[in-house]
């Protein structure tokens, strides 16, 4: 190729500098920073990228090494550091973020290097630093006197005036009584060292802050502020932290988090911090998220007092003891994981729309809800509600789109009446035995259980049913279920039912008369088959006689069909499988 035809296909590099760096920012670190090599163009492109990312973990990649060639790494990540801070140019710098591995494993070369690195990047009107020298959380290196600490130079807080988003992690924080960060919107402090003298004028000293996240901050015991900028506060894992006064008027979301430990039955033992006194009144609050907290049930209603426009709120492995109440005139959404709750839950936030419960333990008692603008419902795991209380709720909320229940352990006879309704999915619950559908609008019901029988099914027309029967552990494989059952299940939704998946686990196919007829009836599983059967999953396929009538009665009947998948019975016998012509 001739110079003039190279000259003519480097279109790219004859683009703005500021398109250019748009495309290296969009490469990973290692790969931007070889295009230094491609010619004088671009390394000066390179020098000047207002992108500065240094990652340890690029170099020290097995922290597991022996100490010499850990070493021998280190010394590497080094020599990048020098070479960055002597060709790069850091001057009016968007961002710099440097990485290092756990503090077990740095130098005094390191913090040099990284004291040089922030001194430029702050003379030079830097406006997002991130600087992380604890990475791995489970290789944490708790160092309680901070004697190998990084420690944050002053410049950082004295000349910082551009920063506009600060992220500390692993390192010692001193502020000073001179705090100058005039534009800081986002500030991050995980596992660091700071007092709370420290962070009280840390936060004082940036008038504009919004976001404000403090975690694993391990020395915090008193933490006493009011801002009039900040919306958005998360806070958790801080273990000796005892008190926690916040005065911050236009708060918008606050989530929470208490220090936990294992005790040694293996049970959970959560923080006691009385959150209810730690925000007063706040009319601005719309999120509040809390984990592991225990409180009583007076203290959890003073806390929800305090949030009059509160709507969505997350509880997760919170412990309330007595009968919590949940209320709220602007509540929308609840989200309630792994919480423990003595007796029952009484939900009182008329306004609700949706409900998601997930219960690992002892499931606490759900009376019967009615919330007229509740549109989804979900119950997971053990949760204790009654046939009467969920045909109630179901009734009772008018506006209901979406139900699931999942492993709901007490509900027999399952009633669902409701003119809304447009999902539902029942999954392994196991003590159902019969089924009841009256939802016009139903659009997709999914059923993972043991067989059943359905008494009634009124549907929607346009309805996509995928019903997995499973041969649960409290059944055994030839049992007195009466062989018609699936014959009766497809002429339950075959009149409304646009398309049937069935999946079966079980044996019981070999009880059902496959023979063909001449006569077309709607209700007969032979012309459900024909038309509305779309999809097959056969698991276990042992190629016996009757299942494998089954197959040729499928294929051969089913006109819609499009898919068919069938898993084989682990077998190691290529004569069997030859035998069955499966080999093939």
């Amino acid at each position: 190729m001739e110079e003039n035809d190279l000259l003519v296909s480097d279109r790219i590099s004859s683009l703005p500098d500021h398109i250019l760096h748009q495309i290296i920012s969009l490469l990973p670190t290692k790969y931007a920073a070889r295009t230094s090599t491609l010619s004088r163009r671009w390394e000066s492109l390179w020098s000047a990228f207002p992108v500065v990312d240094i990652d340890e973990y690029n170099v020290v990649n097995d922290l597991h090494a022996d100490a010499e060639e850990l070493e021998k790494l280190r010394s590497l990540f080094i020599q990048c550091l020098e070479r960055s801070l002597s060709r790069r140019r850091l001057l009016h710098l968007e961002k710099l973020r440097i990485q290092t591995v756990p503090a077990s494993h740095h130098s005094g070369d390191i913090y040099h290097l990284a004291d040089k690195f922030l001194d430029a990047a702050i003379k030079g009107s830097v406006k997002e630093l991130d600087l992380s020298f604890l990475a791995n959380p489970h290789l944490q290196y708790i160092d309680e006197e901070c004697e190998s600490c990084y420690r944050l130079p002053e410049v950082v807080f004295l000349l910082g005036s551009c920063l506009v988003c600060l992220v500390l992690e692993g390192c010692l924080i001193e502020a000073n009584d001179v705090i100058n960060l005039p534009l800081l919107k986002t500030l991050v402090i995980r596992d660091v060292h700071i007092s709370d003298g420290s962070l009280k004028t840390l936060i004082q000293g940036s008038p504009k802050i919004e976001s404000l996240s403090i975690r694993h901050c391990h020395e915090l015991i008193t933490v006493q502020f009011s801002h009039f900028c900040i919306k958005s506060l998360a806070s958790g894992g801080c273990r000796k932290l005892e008190e926690l006064k916040l005065d911050l008027p236009i708060l918008k979301y606050f989530k929470f988090k208490g220090h936990y430990i294992f005790d040694d039955a293996g049970d959970v033992e959560t923080s006691t911090l009385n959150a209810a006194d730690s925000i007063g009144f706040c009319s601005t609050l719309n999120t509040l998220s809390l984990s592991y907290m225990s409180m009583i049930a007076d203290t959890f209603h003073q806390l929800l007092s305090n949030f009059p426009n509160l709507e969505r709120m997350k509880l997760r492995r919170c412990q309330i003891s007595d009968w919590p109440r949940i209320s709220g005139e602007n509540l929308k959404k609840l989200v309630m994981k792994d919480c423990f709750f003595e007796d029952k839950l009484d939900i009182r936030a008329r306004n609700l729309q949706s409900i998601f419960y997930v219960h690992s333990f002892d499931g606490c008692r759900f009376t019967g809800l009615q919330l007229k603008y509740l549109s989804g419902l979900t119950l997971l795991g053990q949760v204790e509600i009654s046939d009467e209380d969920l045909a109630s709720t179901v009734l009772h909320c008018p506006l209901l789109v979406s139900l699931t229940l999942k492993s709901c352990t007490v509900l027999k006879h399952i009633k669902i009446l409701s003119p809304k309704l447009e999902f539902l999915i029942v999954d392994e619950c196991l003590e159902v035995k019969d089924f009841r559908i009256l939802a016009p609008n139903l659009l997709f019901f999914k059923y993972v259980g043991a067989l059943l029988k359905f008494s009634q099914a009124f549907t929607s027309n346009k309805l996509t049913a995928e019903l997995h029967f499973k041969e649960m552990d409290h059944q055994h494989k030839h049992n007195d279920i009466e062989p018609s059952a699936i014959r009766d299940i497809l002429k339950r939704f075959s009149r409304y039912a646009k398309s049937i998946t069935l999946v079966h686990e079980c044996a019981w196919f070999q009880d059902i008369d496959l023979k063909g007829r001449s006569s077309c009836d709607p209700l007969d599983p032979h012309d459900c088959v024909r038309d509305h059967l779309i999809g097959v999953k056969m698991k276990n396929f042992e190629a016996n006689e009757e299942e494998m009538r089954l197959v040729k009665f499928l294929l051969r009947k089913a006109l819609r069909l499009r898919t068919m998948s069938i898993s084989i019975k682990a077998r190691t016998d290529l004569a069997f499988q030859e035998y069955h012509g499966l080999g093939q």
